[in-house]
């Protein structure tokens, strides 16, 4: 499988959306597109998909909290379990 063209995508892509603002696209229109290019169907799929907002594609950052923040009410380290962080109870 290679790399397509930005011509032949783009013709590929039109002739599709036409068809399904016809109504008339089925899985074998996709099927025939995607042999005739030398993709996948999911590729041509793909094309054929509304583009994401931008704002929903982002993840939210993970950051790290600091440790001196833990409670210290024992000589052992803090272990964190989702069970302690319901709970709040970090001291073992």
């Amino acid at each position: 499988m290679g790399r397509v063209s930005a011509e032949k995508r783009w013709a590929a892509v039109e002739r599709l959306s036409r068809l399904r603002e016809d109504e008339a696209l089925t899985a074998a229109h996709v099927r025939t597109v995607a042999d005739a290019l030398e993709v996948s169907e999911r590729t041509v799929w793909r094309w054929l998909a509304p583009p994401k907002p931008a704002g929903l594609a982002a993840r939210p950052r993970f950051e790290l909290s600091d440790v001196r923040a833990l409670p210290e009410s024992s000589s052992r380290p803090a272990i964190v379990t989702p069970t302690n962080l319901l709970v709040g109870d970090l001291a073992l």
